[in-house]
């Protein structure tokens, strides 16, 4: 049997971990694969995502382009640049909290509607109960 303590000790993520994901995520950002994968128009720019599904507020603002999705995962230090297809598509929406904390949020559409999938801090971090009260409070109030 597993006891708790072990069970929590595995479940520890690691320094090594957390390094080789940012590694990685810098890696696929600043590759020439990642970016031509991007949705583009004729003339090659890349395009814009649909309108946002939830107005932004004064704290919280959607990240609208590639370019802008690219530098949230860069100034956050987390994998969310590898969503820029899905939120081109219309899949996916980005916002950017800057109060009570750095937060980047992330809605995904479903057949249910737009649902709140994830919330992120710089590294990853999770959101205390009273940032995610602000972006429930937030999210509801536009949907």
């Amino acid at each position: 049997m597993v006891t708790r303590e072990r069970s929590f000790r595995r479940n520890v993520i690691r320094p090594e971990v957390v390094a080789c994901h940012d590694r990685w995520a810098r890696q696929w950002t600043n590759s020439l694969r990642f970016h031509a994968k991007l949705l583009r128009n004729d003339s090659g720019v890349a395009i814009p995502a649909p309108p946002p599904p939830v107005k932004p507020s004064g704290l919280i603002n959607w990240l609208s382009t590639p370019e802008e999705v690219i530098d949230e995962g860069r100034a956050m230090r987390h994998c969310v640049a590898s969503y820029a297809q899905r939120v081109q598509r219309g899949e996916y929406a980005l916002y950017h909290m800057s109060e009570p904390g750095d937060l980047t949020i992330g809605l995904r559409r479903s057949v249910a509607g737009w649902q709140l999938d994830q919330v992120r801090g710089i590294c990853n971090r999770l959101p205390t109960k009273e940032e995610l009260e602000a972006i429930d409070e937030w999210f509801l109030k536009g949907v």
